[in-house]
């Protein structure tokens, strides 16, 4: 549940940015996310960020959204709705003189694969070819959004290791040892892969599904110019969650 002012100061946003007027619901996510639900059964959702690069992540996403399409990318994709003003994100109040960012973008139908208790192996199969599908259309493409250093990109997990301490369980502690440890001895070697714009957090809550297919993509806040194996590695490290 939202506090009530929040609420309140989002749905003011909505409505006197686009017109909007609807239910709110809080979706996963490191931001604030909302489901926005109107009376007319349009849903949409409401990414509000907090991050030093909030005013350049909506646009490169729109100009990423807008490769995807021309490249003729056939899983489902966000598009970002432009506020009255044309503007792709705009300035909101979250508290008093707390001034974050948010961008509006149409609602992609599709059960979230965190939710699949019992993932086939034509769905694995299939999260395979909808990332590679995915990193083929983004080829040629280049953002300068693209090349921030951030925290989670395969290639600064170095700047994590001082964490392991903080392991409790020493058998955990000591296979996060071992694969730090294997990393180190070929990390020396990632500027000699190819290398493109990837989405780059290919996680169970990022993959849309019916059945045993990706029907769509979603959350590309995280785009880097990596190493174009690191998308098939995220992937995977996912993928082996929960297995034995």
């Amino acid at each position: 549940m939202l506090p009530k002012i929040l609420e309140t100061r989002i749905n003011e946003f909505l409505f006197v940015n686009y017109g909007i007027e609807g239910t709110l619901q809080r979706l996963g996510g490191e931001n604030l996310n909302l489901l926005i639900a109107t009376e007319q059964g349009e849903r949409y959702v409401l990414k509000i960020v907090t991050e030093e690069s909030a005013n350049d992540s909506a646009p490169a996403e729109d100009r990423l959204f807008q490769h995807l399409k021309r490249a003729g990318f056939s899983r489902d994709l966000p598009t970002i709705i432009k506020s009255y003003k044309g503007n792709i994100n705009s300035g909101i109040e979250i508290h008093n003189n707390d001034l974050k960012v948010a961008y509006l973008m149409n609602y992609v139908p599709g059960e979230v694969l965190e939710k699949n208790t019992d993932i086939s192996n034509k769905l694995r199969f299939d999260s395979g070819r909808a990332m590679a599908s995915l990193d083929r259309a983004l080829r040629g493409f280049d953002d300068p959004f693209a090349h921030r250093k951030h925290q989670w990109e395969l290639p600064q997990a170095g700047r994590h290791r001082d964490k392991i301490a903080a392991i409790e369980n020493p058998s955990d502690r000591a296979l996060v040892e071992w694969a730090y440890g294997h990393w180190e001895s070929v990390s020396h070697h990632l500027t000699e892969l190819p290398h493109q714009v990837i989405h780059g957090d290919a996680n169970k809550e990022n993959l849309l599904t019916k059945g045993d297919r990706v029907t769509g993509l979603v959350d590309f806040a995280d785009v880097c110019f990596n190493p174009r194996i690191c998308e098939l590695a995220v992937l995977l490290a996912y993928m082996m969650m929960d297995q034995d």
